[in-house]
């Protein structure tokens, strides 16, 4: 049993909860009197609350706490169930766990979180007196600075989340200016007013908070901001260039394009008199030399700091030794073939290309489902294509097997050859795997086809919304329904439930954006978005729109040149973009946690 909680536990710390739970159930059903079973039974509950399975988690926290009333391990469960109870919106039971918990708990760090807890639910009831007393007690049990930073950051985030008056937060700065909560108020204030577009007058309240809470937890953060508003006051006439398709075929999506830079650039610009970013629009009407001509116009602007755009692959191509003999940085947020950041180094691109999309789904399947075995359906389009041979690869590197990959025609209707098909080389394998026992004839295939059950873990489909809408029930009608689906960005689409209805309840597919995230930072996007255009964000607009906030952010901490803007797009390591944490590599290229999407009850799911 040792070695079996030992895997058990290092899985889950390191975020393999798929894994973890496996073990854990071994652990248990090996040694059902051992004295760790509080502790894998609390762990179970863990595991299975960070893969959002929330019936199963319950059920293991709730034995915990029948089992086992006297242990440690108690208090753990009752307080992951509060937090249950507030995530799903019961905040009446998170509050009778927590008064449960507070009477009996031995634990201080256990109190610490159940405090904090029960001040988030009272804030949030517009509570603020009583919610503020209850994280004041939280503080006070707290010891180590990281946590209590940690509490101080997640007291700011409901703050904000929950709007408490900025007559409210100036009332408490002038009643205790140097205690808490006035530290906390301040720094909200400052945080609203840099969010609101005015960061020089955001950056005078930071400068205030920094003189009044020396070595405060959240010091580092409030000098970031202090150091960010004087470096934007010096900004003078700095212009980004933009190299856009606006009248070609792609037009629609240079548009998307530009609103997502322009999104960015005038909420910087509203917070000055008058505007110190100005974008340089160019239009390439789709032609590679024209992309060519445009980047040499701005090349010869030295107030031009960066360029974003071209959009294709090929005007990225034909413009790269343009930028590259001047200097000067291009971000492309659309362009994905391989070759793009190999033409110089200062191309970088901000986009999600089709290996990192079969690379994420592939490791989920992997690497969290515990799959091993899969078959691939894809259009016969260059970008079926693509995905199909980047998931093998990526499925074969990480220990599975691709057993067949069947291509099909876009608007197909019938199906039905190319799963017959994937059905005959299945059982072709499965016979060969029992050819010992089974006779290897066409009246045994026949045989074993009338009883047939997939041998594979799940079918990989990256195609299109309304291409797999039909596919779906169709791999039902041959049986194969108790595999898992997954797939591409493509099927973000209500395309995909209208037509897949029931049959693809459960699949999982992977996107570069998601515009209903919970994600605050994203959903503050998209509410933005939505007021200003009068449309929906779309993913070309959020890399686009990422692409400026990185630039942005290089002139923030005092880039002034050319070479500034290279050095410090390079020196990015976790940009918490729109279109996901983005880590800059060497090559230019940018590495990012794609979003895990799920079909749940006949909508779309964000489960990452």
């Amino acid at each position: 049993a040792d070695p079996i909680f030992t895997a058990a536990e290092t899985a889950y710390r390191s975020g393999q909860y798929q894994e973890a739970v496996h073990a854990f159930q071994s652990f248990l059903a090996l040694s059902p009197a051992d004295p760790r079973i509080p502790d894998a039974r609390l762990r179970l509950g863990q595991s299975y609350f960070a893969l959002k399975d929330i019936k199963r988690s319950m059920e293991e926290l709730n034995r915990v706490v029948r089992e086992f009333p006297k242990s440690d391990q108690t208090e753990q469960a009752r307080l992951l169930i509060s937090r249950i109870h507030y995530t799903q919106g019961n905040p009446d039971d998170s509050l009778a766990e927590l008064r449960i918990l507070l009477r009996e708990s031995r634990n201080r760090d256990v109190a610490a979180q159940a405090y904090l807890l029960r001040g988030n639910i009272f804030v949030e009831r517009k509570d603020t007196a009583l919610g503020l007393s209850q994280w004041q007690k939280s503080l006070s049990m707290t010891d180590e600075q990281e946590e209590i930073r940690r509490v101080y950051r997640e007291m700011v985030r409901i703050m904000e989340k929950n709007t408490v008056s900025e007559k409210t937060l100036i009332q408490i700065v002038r009643e205790a200016p140097r205690e808490f909560p006035a530290d906390l108020s301040l720094f909200v204030l400052g945080k609203r007013t840099w969010e609101g577009g005015d960061p020089i007058k955001a950056s005078r309240l930071f400068e205030k908070f920094y003189s009044l809470f020396l070595g405060h937890p959240l010091s580092d953060e409030a000098k970031n901001y202090m150091e960010q508003g004087v470096h934007l006051a010096s900004l003078s006439h700095i212009r980004i260039g933009c190299i856009l398709p606006l009248s070609g075929k792609q037009k629609e999506i240079a548009n998307q394009v530009l609103q997502g830079i322009r999104f960015s650039v005038d909420r910087l610009n509203a917070s000055f008199l008058e505007k110190r970013i100005e974008l340089v629009v160019k239009d390439t009407e789709e032609v590679p030399e024209k992309a060519k001509a445009r980047m040499e116009a701005l090349a010869g602007d030295p107030d031009v700091m960066a360029v974003i755009g071209p959009l294709m692959s090929r005007s990225v191509v034909e413009a790269a030794s343009v930028a590259e003999n001047a200097h000067l940085p291009v971000i492309t947020p659309t362009a994905t073939a391989e070759e793009v950041t190999r033409t110089g180094t200062y191309i970088f691109r901000n986009a999600m290309t089709n290996a990192a999309q079969a690379r994420a789904i592939a490791r989920y399947a992997v690497g969290q489902l515990g799959l091993h075995t899969f078959v691939v359906l894809y259009p016969d389009d260059y970008y079926g294509t693509e995905l199909n041979i980047f998931f093998v690869k990526e499925v074969t590197a990480l220990g599975g097997k691709v057993i067949c990959s069947a291509p099909y025609k876009r608007g197909t209707v019938d199906y039905g050859p190319q799963i017959q098909n994937i059905i005959q080389k299945d059982l072709q394998k499965i016979l060969s795997r029992n050819a010992d026992m089974v006779a290897q004839d066409q009246d045994s295939m026949n045989e074993w086809l009338k009883n047939y059950f997939p041998s594979f873990d799940a079918v990989y489909l990256p195609g299109y919304a309304e291409d797999v809408g039909l596919i779906a029930p169709q791999l039902a009608y041959y049986n194969i329904s108790s595999v898992q689906l997954l797939g591409s960005h493509h099927w973000n689409s209500v395309e995909l439930i209208r037509r897949g209805e029931r049959f693809v309840e459960g699949a999982v597919f992977t996107d570069g954006f998601f515009a209903d995230s919970t994600h605050t930072d994203i959903a503050e996007f998209v509410e933005g978005y939505r007021r200003t255009y009068g449309e929906e964000p779309t993913l070309f607009s959020a890399q686009a729109y990422d692409a400026a906030e990185m630039i942005l952010q290089v002139l923030y901490k005092g880039g002034k040149s050319r070479e500034d803007i290279r050095n410090g797009l390079l020196a990015q390591k976790n940009f918490p973009g729109i279109s996901g944490l983005t880590h800059v590599l060497a090559s230019g290229d940018m590495e990012k946690e794609l979003f895990l999407i799920r079909v749940e009850n006949g909508s779309f799911q964000q489960i990452n």
